[in-house]
């Protein structure tokens, strides 16, 4: 019979199963990344995982994991990762807007996500954002999740977290 330690040293690390559901959220981002998807070969999601500050979620409480999973392949992954590049740019810089997203921005985001963070950042300092996550129907006509982030100066002003 094989060795348990041998099995967990071979064995995959998943996320945090828990996804954005409808509400509003302040977040702590953890980390951005590009994983390839364990069911479908050649499939790769961005992943942006955050720690809840707060939320109207009545399900989810202070230091609980969510996760939004950008299926690559979808027409409208290059958009939803753009969104979250320009508010996580306006959090971090001054005059920052939607013409500074530009690959080299957007892939040092999600592909090397400690070293950006470490070069914008101090070591003690957090990114906060504020998502807003809403059900849509796809074109397809399909349930979706769709999360908007913004800045934290730009969290609108009908939000229950304002």
């Amino acid at each position: 019979m094989p060795d348990i330690f041998d099995k967990v040293d071979k064995a995959p690390v998943y996320g945090s199963g828990a996804y954005f559901v409808p509400g509003q959220y302040i977040c702590r981002v953890r980390d951005v990344k590009v994983v390839d998807s364990q069911k479908d070969p050649g499939v790769q999601y961005g992943i942006i995982e955050c720690r809840i500050v707060k939320t109207t979620v009545e399900d989810y409480c202070e230091g609980d994991q969510v996760t939004q999973r950008i299926k690559l392949t979808e027409p409208s992954a290059p958009s939803n990762m753009k969104q979250f590049c320009v508010a996580l740019g306006q959090q971090l810089f001054d005059e920052f807007g939607v013409d500074d997203v530009n690959a080299e921005f957007s892939r040092a985001v999600f592909t090397q996500w400690d070293k950006f963070t470490r070069k914008h950042l101090d070591e003690s300092e957090d990114v906060y954002l504020f998502a807003d996550a809403q059900n849509i129907t796809t074109r397809a006509g399909n349930p979706f999740t769709k999360v908007t982030w913004y800045c934290m100066d730009e969290v609108p002003e009908d939000s229950k977290l304002a």
